[in-house]
C-alpha cells in the first residue's frame, strides 16, 4: 500500500514536471515569433472605398443644389445680386454634371431657372456719360483715336428704384471686325462699372462693334444673360474737316482773314479735307468753339458731317501811337498773336495746339499810318511766322490727326 503510494506520487511529479517543460516550450517559441516581443492583437484595417454608391452622390448633390438655391434666393433678397445669382447658376452646374439627374434635381433646376429669367428683365447694362450725346442718345466711337473706350454701369431694377450692382463678370468681344484688347472680362466695381481697354483696331478704316454682356462661369458651367447687352459702334472719322478764323484787333473784326490761306496751305496735306465755315459765325461762338465748348460745336449741327475743327485766332492785342521826346507821330505800333487749335468734335478736345507772336520787344511789331493799317501790317506777320510754324509741324499734325506720322 505504501509501495503503491510512492509509485503514484513519482508518476504524479514525472507528469508535472514534464508538463512544465512543455508549457516553457512554447511560451519561447511565440515570443521568437513575435521577435522577443509579446503576441500582439491582431488589428482590422478596412481599405478607403474609391467609389460611391450614384444614389449617394445624388443625395449629396441634391442637398448641395437646395443649399444653393436658398442661399441664391437669400443673398437677391438683401441686395446682393451678383452674389445671388452665381448661387443660382450652382444649381444648374450641379444638375448638369449629374449622368441621370433625379426628378428632385431637375425640379430645383428648374427653379432656379425661373428666377435667373425673372432676374433678366430688372437687370440692365448702361454706357457711360461719355457715350452720350446731348439728347442722352448713344453717339459712336472714333476708330483712330478709340475713343471713347468701352465702358458700362450694371444696375438692377427690383421694383423701388434702380440700384448699382458690384462684383459682377461683365464680358467684352468683337462681334464684328477685330483687335487687341487688355482683357475680356471685367467685374464691375463697387460703383457698378466695369470697362476694358481697346489699343488697336486691326482695321480702323472699317466699321468694328464691340459688344458688352454678363458672363458667369460656375464649376465648369457657362451661363450668359443673352438679353442683357451692350454694343459700341466705332467709325471711321469723317474726311471733312473746318477751318473757322477770326482776326480782329481792339476796334473790331476782319472779314477777310490773311491767316486762312497760311493754315489751309499746309493743312490740305493731311489726310482730311478742310474747308472755311466762318458764315455766319460771330466773334462769341467763336470764342466758345475755340475754347472746346462742346454744347457750342453740337450747335453748329456739323456732328455728322466733319470729324474736327481747327480754330484760328489771329489778334492784334496791342496798338498804340509812337511818341518820341513827348511828341506824337502819325504812327501806330501794334503787336499780335496767332493761336491755332484742332479740336476733335466728338468730345470738344484739342489735339493740337500752337502758337506764334510779333512783338515789339522782337522787333516783329506792325506799323501803320492808321490803327486798323497797322492791325494789318502786324496781322500779315504772325500769318507768315504761322506758316512757317505749321510747316516744321506737320508731322505732328499728322500724328494728332489720323495717329500716323512720317
Amino acid at each position: 500500500m505504501i509501495l503503491m503510494n510512492k509509485g503514484l506520487q513519482l508518476f504524479i511529479i514525472l507528469f508535472f514536471v514534464l508538463g512544465i517543460v512543455g508549457m516553457s516550450c512554447v511560451s519561447v517559441d511565440d515570443s521568437v515569433k513575435n521577435n522577443g516581443n509579446a503576441a500582439a492583437e491582431p488589428t482590422v484595417t478596412t481599405a478607403p472605398s474609391d467609389t460611391t454608391k450614384p444614389e449617394e452622390k445624388d443625395v449629396y448633390k441634391l442637398s448641395a443644389m437646395q443649399e444653393y438655391l436658398e442661399n441664391g434666393i437669400d443673398k437677391i433678397n438683401y441686395g446682393s445680386i451678383s452674389e445671388g445669382i452665381e448661387q443660382l447658376i450652382l444649381v444648374l452646374a450641379e444638375k448638369e454634371a449629374m449622368t441621370n439627374p433625379p426628378e428632385e434635381a431637375i425640379e430645383l433646376a428648374k427653379d432656379a431657372e425661373t428666377r435667373l429669367n425673372k432676374l433678366k428683365s430688372a437687370l440692365f447694362l448702361e454706357v457711360e456719360p461719355e457715350w452720350l450725346d446731348s439728347s442722352l442718345n448713344q453717339v459712336k466711337g472714333d476708330t483712330l483715336d478709340i475713343f471713347p473706350q468701352p465702358s458700362v454701369l450694371l444696375t438692377y431694377d427690383g421694383g423701388i428704384g434702380r440700384s448699382l450692382v458690384a462684383n459682377a463678370p461683365v464680358a467684352f468681344r468683337f462681334i464684328k471686325g477685330s483687335g487687341i484688347m487688355s482683357g475680356l472680362v471685367a467685374k464691375t466695381n463697387d460703383h457698378g462699372q466695369a470697362n476694358v481697354i481697346v489699343t488697336r483696331f486691326d482695321n480702323p478704316n472699317e466699321e468694328n462693334i464691340i459688344e458688352a454682356y454678363l458672363y458667369y462661369k460656375e464649376k465648369d458651367f457657362t451661363y450668359t444673360f443673352t438679353t442683357i447687352t451692350r454694343s459700341f459702334i466705332y467709325a471711321p472719322p469723317s474726311r471733312q474737316a473746318s477751318i473757322f478764323v477770326l482776326e480782329r484787333y481792339p476796334d473790331g473784326n476782319f472779314e477777310d482773314p490773311d491767316i486762312f490761306n497760311a493754315v489751309y496751305n499746309n493743312l490740305k496735306d493731311v489726310a482730311l479735307d478742310f474747308t472755311l465755315s466762318n458764315a455766319g459765325l460771330n466773334e462769341k461762338a467763336f470764342l466758345q468753339i475755340y475754347n472746346g465748348d462742346k454744347s457750342a460745336i453740337t450747335h453748329l449741327g456739323l456732328e455728322d458731317q466733319i470729324s474736327y475743327i481747327c480754330a484760328v485766332l489771329n489778334d492784334c492785342f496791342h496798338i498804340e501811337q509812337y511818341e518820341y521826346k513827348g511828341k506824337k507821330y502819325n504812327v501806330f505800333l501794334s503787336e499780335a498773336r496767332a493761336t491755332i487749335r484742332i479740336i476733335r468734335v466728338a468730345d470738344g478736345k484739342t489735339v493740337y495746339t500752337n502758337s506764334v507772336e510779333c512783338l515789339h520787344a522782337q522787333s516783329e511789331h506792325g506799323k501803320g499810318s492808321s490803327p486798323e493799317l497797322s492791325a494789318r501790317d502786324v496781322l500779315k506777320k504772325s500769318s507768315v511766322k504761322m506758316e512757317a510754324l505749321l510747316s516744321k509741324e506737320i508731322d505732328v499734325i499728322k500724328k494728332a490727326l489720323t495717329g500716323k506720322g512720317e
